[in-house]
Protein backbone atom coordinates (compact mmCIF):
# COMPACT_ATOMS: atom_id res chain seq x y z
CA UNK A 1 0.00 0.00 0.00
CA UNK A 2 1.11 3.44 -0.83
CA UNK A 3 3.38 4.92 2.49
CA UNK A 4 3.88 1.06 3.63
CA UNK A 5 7.52 0.13 3.53
CA UNK A 6 7.20 -3.29 5.66
CA UNK A 7 9.10 -6.14 3.94
CA UNK A 8 12.13 -8.00 4.06
CA UNK A 9 14.40 -5.41 5.21
CA UNK A 10 11.95 -5.09 8.49
CA UNK A 11 12.95 -8.65 9.07
CA UNK A 12 16.59 -8.87 8.50
CA UNK A 13 17.08 -5.63 10.67
CA UNK A 14 15.15 -6.80 13.29
CA UNK A 15 17.26 -10.29 13.63
CA UNK A 16 20.53 -8.54 13.02
CA UNK A 17 19.24 -6.76 16.35
CA UNK A 18 18.43 -9.95 17.97
CA UNK A 19 21.78 -11.31 17.10
CA UNK A 20 24.27 -9.34 17.40
CA UNK A 21 25.39 -7.99 20.93
CA UNK A 22 25.83 -3.67 21.23
CA UNK A 23 23.83 -4.09 17.79
CA UNK A 24 22.95 -0.54 18.49
CA UNK A 25 26.66 0.75 18.66
CA UNK A 26 27.28 -1.25 15.42
CA UNK A 27 25.31 -0.26 12.81
CA UNK A 28 25.91 3.41 13.89
CA UNK A 29 29.62 3.12 13.50
CA UNK A 30 31.16 4.78 10.10
CA UNK A 31 33.02 1.48 8.03
CA UNK A 32 36.11 2.76 6.67
CA UNK A 33 37.75 -0.49 5.78
CA UNK A 34 36.95 -2.65 2.81
CA UNK A 35 37.18 -5.65 5.22
CA UNK A 36 34.40 -4.62 7.56
CA UNK A 37 31.57 -3.46 4.62
CA UNK A 38 32.33 -7.20 3.28
CA UNK A 39 32.24 -8.57 6.75
CA UNK A 40 28.98 -6.70 7.20
CA UNK A 41 27.51 -7.70 3.91
CA UNK A 42 28.08 -11.34 4.43
CA UNK A 43 26.32 -11.11 7.37
CA UNK A 44 23.40 -9.91 6.14
CA UNK A 45 23.59 -12.07 3.72
CA UNK A 46 23.87 -15.25 6.24
CA UNK A 47 20.88 -14.06 8.28
CA UNK A 48 18.45 -13.60 5.62
CA UNK A 49 19.03 -17.46 4.45
CA UNK A 50 18.58 -18.37 8.20
CA UNK A 51 15.00 -16.45 7.72
CA UNK A 52 14.21 -17.84 4.11
CA UNK A 53 15.28 -21.22 5.88
CA UNK A 54 12.91 -20.88 9.10
CA UNK A 55 10.08 -20.64 5.96
CA UNK A 56 10.48 -24.29 5.88
CA UNK A 57 12.33 -25.13 8.77
CA UNK A 58 11.44 -24.94 12.59
CA UNK A 59 15.11 -24.21 13.48
CA UNK A 60 17.93 -23.31 11.91
CA UNK A 61 21.76 -23.37 13.29
CA UNK A 62 23.46 -20.05 13.03
CA UNK A 63 27.59 -19.50 12.87
CA UNK A 64 28.22 -15.97 12.32
CA UNK A 65 31.32 -13.45 12.68
CA UNK A 66 29.84 -10.17 13.38
CA UNK A 67 32.10 -6.89 12.23
CA UNK A 68 34.07 -6.61 15.30
CA UNK A 69 35.40 -10.36 15.03
CA UNK A 70 32.56 -11.49 17.40
CA UNK A 71 31.80 -15.13 16.67
CA UNK A 72 27.99 -16.51 17.33
CA UNK A 73 27.20 -20.14 17.12
CA UNK A 74 23.76 -21.10 18.05
CA UNK A 75 20.13 -22.36 17.14
CA UNK A 76 17.11 -19.85 15.79
CA UNK A 77 14.25 -21.38 16.04
CA UNK A 78 10.62 -19.86 14.13
CA UNK A 79 8.75 -18.92 16.93
CA UNK A 80 11.75 -16.89 18.23
CA UNK A 81 11.99 -15.13 14.26
CA UNK A 82 7.87 -14.83 15.22
CA UNK A 83 8.23 -13.07 18.52
CA UNK A 84 11.02 -11.05 17.77
CA UNK A 85 9.06 -9.70 14.44
CA UNK A 86 5.91 -9.72 16.19
CA UNK A 87 5.80 -5.47 15.70
CA UNK A 88 6.33 -6.14 11.94
CA UNK A 89 3.48 -8.75 11.86
CA UNK A 90 0.96 -6.54 13.50
CA UNK A 91 1.57 -3.82 10.85
CA UNK A 92 1.47 -6.54 8.00
CA UNK A 93 -2.17 -7.55 9.86
CA UNK A 94 -3.37 -3.79 10.19
CA UNK A 95 -2.29 -2.69 6.22
CA UNK A 96 -4.49 -5.57 5.06
CA UNK A 97 -7.38 -4.96 7.05
CA UNK A 98 -6.96 -1.07 5.90
CA UNK A 99 -6.69 -2.54 2.45
CA UNK A 100 -10.39 -4.58 2.66
CA UNK A 101 -11.57 -0.86 4.30
CA UNK A 102 -10.14 1.10 1.50
CA UNK A 103 -11.60 -1.03 -1.31
CA UNK A 104 -14.84 -1.84 0.21
CA UNK A 105 -14.76 -5.18 0.02
CA UNK A 106 -15.72 -7.78 2.77
CA UNK A 107 -13.74 -10.80 3.76
CA UNK A 108 -15.78 -13.28 2.07
CA UNK A 109 -16.59 -11.57 -1.00
CA UNK A 110 -12.58 -12.40 -1.75
CA UNK A 111 -12.57 -14.72 -4.55
CA UNK A 112 -9.07 -15.25 -4.91
CA UNK A 113 -6.35 -14.30 -2.98
CA UNK A 114 -2.24 -14.17 -4.43
CA UNK A 115 0.13 -12.79 -2.31
CA UNK A 116 3.99 -11.81 -4.12
CA UNK A 117 7.04 -10.68 -2.73
CA UNK A 118 10.14 -12.17 -1.16
CA UNK A 119 7.95 -12.50 2.39
CA UNK A 120 5.29 -14.32 0.93
CA UNK A 121 6.60 -17.94 1.78
CA UNK A 122 7.09 -16.65 5.73
CA UNK A 123 4.69 -18.92 7.52
CA UNK A 124 2.96 -16.68 10.15
CA UNK A 125 2.47 -14.16 6.65
CA UNK A 126 0.74 -16.96 4.90
CA UNK A 127 -1.43 -17.49 8.10
CA UNK A 128 -2.34 -14.42 9.02
CA UNK A 129 -3.38 -13.62 5.33
CA UNK A 130 -5.69 -16.68 5.38
CA UNK A 131 -7.43 -15.47 8.46
CA UNK A 132 -7.80 -11.92 7.23
CA UNK A 133 -9.29 -13.26 3.99
CA UNK A 134 -12.29 -15.75 5.46
CA UNK A 135 -10.03 -18.88 5.33
CA UNK A 136 -9.54 -18.52 1.66
CA UNK A 137 -6.44 -20.56 0.49
CA UNK A 138 -3.75 -18.58 -1.25
CA UNK A 139 -3.40 -19.35 -5.32
CA UNK A 140 0.36 -20.42 -5.41
CA UNK A 141 0.13 -21.12 -8.82
CA UNK A 142 2.62 -17.73 -9.64
CA UNK A 143 6.00 -16.85 -9.12
CA UNK A 144 5.89 -15.00 -5.96
CA UNK A 145 9.54 -13.07 -6.55
CA UNK A 146 8.77 -11.95 -10.30
CA UNK A 147 5.04 -11.05 -10.11
CA UNK A 148 6.20 -8.33 -7.25
CA UNK A 149 7.92 -6.38 -10.34
CA UNK A 150 4.06 -5.92 -12.07
CA UNK A 151 3.12 -4.02 -9.25
CA UNK A 152 0.56 -3.54 -6.81
CA UNK A 153 -1.30 -0.89 -8.49
CA UNK A 154 -1.78 1.24 -11.61
CA UNK A 155 -2.44 4.96 -11.67
CA UNK A 156 -2.74 6.93 -14.16
CA UNK A 157 -3.01 10.65 -14.72
CA UNK A 158 -3.49 13.31 -17.23
CA UNK A 159 -1.43 16.71 -17.16
CA UNK A 160 -3.49 19.63 -16.75
CA UNK A 161 -2.45 23.06 -16.59
CA UNK A 162 0.45 24.57 -13.89
CA UNK A 163 1.62 21.54 -13.36
CA UNK A 164 -1.35 20.01 -12.02
CA UNK A 165 -2.76 16.32 -12.65
CA UNK A 166 -6.29 14.81 -13.16
CA UNK A 167 -5.93 11.54 -11.32
CA UNK A 168 -7.30 8.96 -13.98
CA UNK A 169 -7.29 5.84 -11.99
CA UNK A 170 -7.07 6.59 -8.24
CA UNK A 171 -5.53 4.51 -5.85
CA UNK A 172 -8.10 1.23 -4.40
CA UNK A 173 -9.48 1.21 -7.96
CA UNK A 174 -10.24 -2.43 -9.33
CA UNK A 175 -8.56 -3.74 -12.54
CA UNK A 176 -8.44 -4.22 -15.74
CA UNK A 177 -10.67 -1.66 -16.92
CA UNK A 178 -10.86 2.22 -16.39
CA UNK A 179 -12.69 4.96 -18.83
CA UNK A 180 -12.97 8.48 -18.20
CA UNK A 181 -14.84 10.79 -20.82
CA UNK A 182 -13.50 14.13 -21.95
CA UNK A 183 -14.34 16.94 -24.18
CA UNK A 184 -12.88 19.56 -26.94
CA UNK A 185 -13.01 22.83 -25.32
CA UNK A 186 -11.96 24.82 -27.98
CA UNK A 187 -14.17 25.82 -31.65
CA UNK A 188 -12.73 23.48 -34.43
CA UNK A 189 -10.45 21.09 -32.46
CA UNK A 190 -9.12 19.11 -34.83
CA UNK A 191 -6.47 17.55 -32.40
CA UNK A 192 -5.81 16.36 -28.88
CA UNK A 193 -2.45 15.61 -27.04
CA UNK A 194 -2.89 13.59 -23.71
CA UNK A 195 0.45 12.63 -21.49
CA UNK A 196 0.36 9.03 -19.12
CA UNK A 197 1.89 9.24 -16.04
CA UNK A 198 2.18 6.58 -13.05
CA UNK A 199 2.02 7.75 -9.98
CA UNK A 200 -0.54 10.59 -8.54
CA UNK A 201 0.12 10.80 -4.77
CA UNK A 202 -1.78 13.21 -2.89
CA UNK A 203 -0.18 16.71 -3.38
CA UNK A 204 2.37 15.48 -6.30
CA UNK A 205 2.78 17.85 -9.32
CA UNK A 206 2.42 16.01 -12.52
CA UNK A 207 6.36 16.29 -13.16
CA UNK A 208 7.01 14.40 -10.23
CA UNK A 209 5.42 11.32 -11.52
CA UNK A 210 6.75 8.52 -13.77
CA UNK A 211 5.89 9.31 -17.21
CA UNK A 212 4.87 6.13 -19.41
CA UNK A 213 3.85 7.17 -22.81
CA UNK A 214 1.89 9.70 -24.57
CA UNK A 215 -0.65 9.88 -27.04
CA UNK A 216 -1.91 12.37 -29.78
CA UNK A 217 -5.28 11.88 -31.21
CA UNK A 218 -6.06 13.41 -35.00
CA UNK A 219 -8.20 13.89 -37.51
CA UNK A 220 -10.96 15.11 -34.86
CA UNK A 221 -13.75 16.66 -37.49
CA UNK A 222 -14.21 20.25 -37.00
CA UNK A 223 -16.85 21.25 -34.36
CA UNK A 224 -18.04 23.80 -31.99
CA UNK A 225 -16.29 23.07 -27.84
CA UNK A 226 -18.07 20.41 -26.39
CA UNK A 227 -19.36 18.56 -28.98
CA UNK A 228 -17.35 15.68 -29.25
CA UNK A 229 -16.35 13.29 -26.64
CA UNK A 230 -13.66 11.13 -26.06
CA UNK A 231 -13.53 8.42 -24.44
CA UNK A 232 -9.90 7.28 -22.76
CA UNK A 233 -9.91 3.90 -22.25
CA UNK A 234 -6.96 2.01 -19.91
CA UNK A 235 -6.85 -1.94 -19.55
CA UNK A 236 -4.49 -4.36 -18.39
CA UNK A 237 -4.02 -7.80 -20.18
CA UNK A 238 -2.76 -10.88 -18.18
CA UNK A 239 0.81 -10.01 -18.85
CA UNK A 240 0.50 -6.93 -16.88
CA UNK A 241 1.01 -4.67 -20.26
CA UNK A 242 -0.81 -1.60 -20.11
CA UNK A 243 -3.11 -0.55 -23.30
CA UNK A 244 -4.72 2.86 -23.54
CA UNK A 245 -7.31 3.44 -26.40
CA UNK A 246 -9.23 6.61 -27.03
CA UNK A 247 -12.87 6.77 -29.09
CA UNK A 248 -14.09 9.76 -30.35
CA UNK A 249 -18.12 9.99 -30.05
CA UNK A 250 -18.97 11.73 -33.22
CA UNK A 251 -22.79 13.46 -32.94
CA UNK A 252 -24.82 12.43 -36.50
CA UNK A 253 -23.11 9.50 -36.68
CA UNK A 254 -23.93 5.79 -35.48
CA UNK A 255 -20.20 4.77 -35.67
CA UNK A 256 -17.38 5.80 -33.24
CA UNK A 257 -13.80 5.93 -35.23
CA UNK A 258 -11.43 3.86 -32.00
CA UNK A 259 -7.87 4.73 -32.30
CA UNK A 260 -5.53 2.36 -30.45
CA UNK A 261 -2.92 4.91 -28.64
CA UNK A 262 -0.46 3.18 -26.46
CA UNK A 263 0.51 -0.47 -25.91
CA UNK A 264 3.69 -2.23 -24.77
CA UNK A 265 5.78 -0.25 -27.29
CA UNK A 266 4.62 3.32 -26.34
CA UNK A 267 7.08 6.11 -27.04
CA UNK A 268 8.69 7.45 -23.76
CA UNK A 269 10.35 10.57 -22.34
CA UNK A 270 13.24 11.48 -19.90
CA UNK A 271 12.10 13.92 -18.52
CA UNK A 272 9.20 17.18 -18.23
CA UNK A 273 12.19 18.99 -21.24
CA UNK A 274 11.57 16.43 -23.43
CA UNK A 275 7.74 16.19 -23.15
CA UNK A 276 7.34 20.39 -23.78
CA UNK A 277 9.75 20.49 -26.42
CA UNK A 278 7.54 17.75 -28.62
CA UNK A 279 4.42 19.49 -27.48
CA UNK A 280 5.56 22.90 -26.35
CA UNK A 281 2.33 24.86 -25.25
CA UNK A 282 -0.11 22.72 -25.97
CA UNK A 283 0.78 20.13 -23.31
CA UNK A 284 -1.36 21.66 -20.99
CA UNK A 285 -4.76 20.14 -21.38
CA UNK A 286 -6.39 23.41 -19.93
CA UNK A 287 -6.12 24.43 -23.96
CA UNK A 288 -6.80 20.80 -25.22
CA UNK A 289 -8.82 19.15 -23.44
CA UNK A 290 -11.63 19.55 -20.32
CA UNK A 291 -12.15 16.84 -18.00
CA UNK A 292 -15.91 16.56 -17.64
CA UNK A 293 -17.23 16.03 -14.21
Amino acid sequence: MTGSTIGGEDFLRNMMCHLLPDSERIFKRQFHWNSDIISMAILRSRINDMITKLSSETSVEVDLKSVEGLKIQRVVTRKEFEDVNKDVFEKCENLIIECLKDAKIEAENINDVIIVGGCCNIPRVENLVTNLCNGKDIYKDVNCSNAVLGGAAVAGVVVEASDDADLFTSQNTSVPTWKRVISAVDDNQTTASIVIYEGGAEGQLAEENNVLGNLEITEIPEAPKGVHKITVSMTIDHKNRLRVTASVAIPRYDQQSAIPIIEERMIKFDDQFLIQTKFDDKIDLVSLLNVEQ
